[in-house]
């Protein structure tokens, strides 16, 4: 665990009241976490845009247990947890001692730790070397997995998060897009979805080889079912711990909430005529 590891240096932002996944990356201090020894580890290995984010703001809703799960490999978290637990290390981080330092600040008092990791974090951590990926993973105790069917929708979803540089919705607003700006993310859509496709093989392929119990979840389950899935994930990482009733402090944690998904209808649609072969001009107006 002696990869090296990038870290930009900027200010930590100020966090909200509630509990955020901003305030995740940059406090270290955060209630409901304990100086505990982690003794059992999971980890939420997913593509983007398939209810990762809603997933694990409800877990860190658990009080006093299960982790505080999110995406700690990611440069937010470098900048602004890094500076303030591993400052010394100036400006790279060894993966073993980052993760490490993490558990140290986001472990609940059950000794649980968890963390989200996408391809697109590990695949270059580990110089695209699939056996390395899945050896750090075998490490965790737990994997839920975690994918999309609409392969199109999570390819227009991920292009509005790159154009709008907003991965949480907090107010559960449409953007709003000008024809241009439609005709510049159709080529976007089409990476994405060649993207996603190979990440989801990635993922269930090298989750499951790694040995350790799986658990699989789909995004289309999560917003038909929230409730179930939620209870099947936490019977999942709490199978074979005994018996324990949980708390959720449902105003704990924000959630992020959907837009209505307009300009989402529009991109596809704008998607579907573009591969189809119609004119730029026919596709872009909404």
């Amino acid at each position: 665990m002696d990869t090296a590891i990038a870290t930009p240096s900027s200010a930590p932002a100020a966090a909200g009241r509630r509990l955020t996944q901003g305030a995740l990356f940059e406090q270290a201090t955060i209630d409901g976490t304990q100086a505990v020894p982690t003794t059992w580890r999971y980890a939420i290995f997913s593509s983007q845009r398939t209810g990762s984010n809603y997933l694990c703001q409800r877990l860190c809703n658990v009080q006093g247990q299960l982790g505080m799960p999110a995406e700690y490999l990611n440069e937010r978290a470098f900048r602004g947890l890094g500076q303030q637990l591993l400052p010394q290390a100036g400006d790279k981080l060894q993966l073993g001692a980052w993760l490490r330092a993490v558990e140290g600040v986001r472990t609940t008092v059950d000794g649980c730790f968890g963390v989200k990791v996408q391809p697109n974090q590990l695949l270059p951590m580990f110089q695209r070397k699939i056996p390395a990926v899945q050896r750090y993973l075998a490490q965790y105790d737990r994997l839920v997995l975690m994918t999309r069917r609409d392969k199109l929708g999570q390819a227009v979803s991920g292009a509005i998060a790159m154009a709008t540089n907003k991965w949480f919705s907090h107010d559960g607003r449409d953007p709003s897009f000008t024809d241009a700006q439609v005709q510049a993310l159709l080529p976007v859509i089409a990476r994405n979805l060649v993207r996603y496709i190979d990440e989801e093989h990635l993922i269930l392929q090298v989750g499951r080889a790694t040995g350790r119990p799986t658990l699989h979840v789909e995004f289309e389950d999560i917003v038909a079912r929230p409730e179930d899935v939620f209870s099947r994930v936490t019977a999942f990482l709490l199978e074979g711990r005994g018996q324990q009733r949980l708390h959720e402090d449902t105003a704990f944690a924000t959630l992020p909430e959907r837009p209505p998904g307009v300009e989402a209808e529009r991109l596809r649609q704008a998607f579907l005529s573009y591969i189809g072969g119609q004119p730029m001009a026919a596709v872009a107006g909404g």
